[in-house]
């Protein structure tokens, strides 16, 4: 079993997030929550949000993307007693995507809200820095069901969720 002293993590940091069709980057904090149960073993909840909204323009107007997610999942950790841990996880949970949509004369823009389902599966390493402290760094591919599609005028210029890829960047400690 894991030590009692490294049972519980927190991390916090900062994340990258962009959809591969059209939504840009936007920058978010990211909290994340572990548990290990056995030494390769992790459960890990993560809520992140709150960030800048990248925007997607066209001649017709553009529209503001903001995107907010939780997740809960598990990992295997790899060599969980080394310095170096690379891990891969598996996460489901929800993505909540706001859009701002403002149009050119004559036409009138919306703001649409949509929850979906998220599907978040990773790959990364963690480092020990020192005592409890660690820094991950890991590559998520998300895919959203429904996913978002930005429309202007009857065209989707836009979607996100279909997939999406995020690079957190953490640091936390183990309690």
């Amino acid at each position: 079993l894991a030590s009692r002293s490294e049972r519980f993590g927190v991390e916090m940091g900062a994340a990258a997030l962009t959809s591969l069709d059209g939504v840009g980057l936007a920058l978010l904090p990211i909290v994340n929550i572990d548990w290990a149960g056995r030494p390769w073993l992790l459960v890990q909840a993560t809520l992140a949000g709150l960030g800048s909204s990248p925007n997607v323009a066209t001649t017709a107007g553009s529209a503001r993307v903001a995107q907010h997610y939780g997740v809960v999942g598990g990992g295997y950790r790899f060599r969980a007693d080394h310095w170096l841990r690379p891990f891969i996880a598996l996460s489901a949970g929800v993505l909540r995507s706001s859009v701002e949509g403002q149009a050119n004369t004559p036409y009138q823009g919306h703001a649409v809200r949509q929850w979906s389902f998220l599907l978040d599966a990773s790959l990364g390493a963690r480092l020990r820095l020192s005592g409890r402290y660690d820094a991950t760094l890991a590559a998520h591919v998300q895919v959203a069901a429904p996913y978002v599609a930005i429309h202007f005028m009857d065209d989707v210029v836009a979607t996100s969720g279909r997939p999406n890829l995020l690079l957190p960047l953490t640091v936390g400690a183990w309690l």
